[in-house]
């Protein structure tokens, strides 16, 4: 599997499902210094975002990220969500003036879905082969990463309110080399209380 795919992936993350990912309940996250996975320094680590956990999400778009991993299971082999329906699926808004850490993610294979364009900034920034490669968020698009060996972050939003869906997946029957798994108190750090 190559590092970083940029998937089309409209058909199933139609208008009506990216609207009803973006008006599922939030809570916001306000976290200070590094965390599981923070690749910053402590005085720039930390997260301020609002999140929707798999709980908060209306069953119509998880029933849409169920067949997204069916069709990239289909290119990329047995794919399967986190067993943890809080973790699996997630909505992260950023508004003006946040970002997303420099970081790795706590499972192998991240799916990304893009929900909106209809802000400024906040550009997923992926480093592969010590070269940062700049995403542009268009709405159905997704990025498919190994994001646990793949540091991203996202730039700062300028204008308006940018919203992900990222989905936490793990091959089903085969192995990521070298990958240790998710760790402890990730989850607690990522979605707060």
């Amino acid at each position: 599997m190559k590092l970083v795919h940029h998937i089309d992936m409209r058909a199933i993350f139609t208008p009506a499902i990216r609207a009803a990912a973006i008006t599922s309940m939030r809570h916001r996250v306000r976290k200070a210094g590094r965390g599981p996975g923070s690749l910053e320094p402590e005085e720039t680590a930390g997260l301020n975002y609002r999140v929707s956990t798999g709980e908060q999400i209306d069953e119509v778009v998880v029933d849409a990220v169920r067949a997204a991993v069916d069709t990239l299971a289909d290119i990329f082999g047995p794919l399967r969500l986190d067993d943890d329906p809080k973790a699996a699926v997630n909505v992260n808004t950023l508004s003006a003036g946040e970002r997303y850490e420099l970081h790795v993610d706590g499972n192998p294979i991240t799916l990304l879905v893009f929900l909106n364009d209809d802000f400024a900034g906040g550009e997923l920034i992926a480093t592969v082969d010590g070269e940062d490669v700049s995403i542009l968020p268009a709405p159905g698009w997704a990025v498919l990463i190994q994001g646990w060996c793949v540091p991203h972050r996202v730039a700062p939003v300028t204008r308006g309110h940018r919203h992900t869906m990222p989905v936490n997946l793990y091959p089903d029957g085969w192995t990521v080399p070298g990958y240790e798994g998710r760790s402890e108190g990730l989850n607690e750090y990522l979605h707060g209380s």
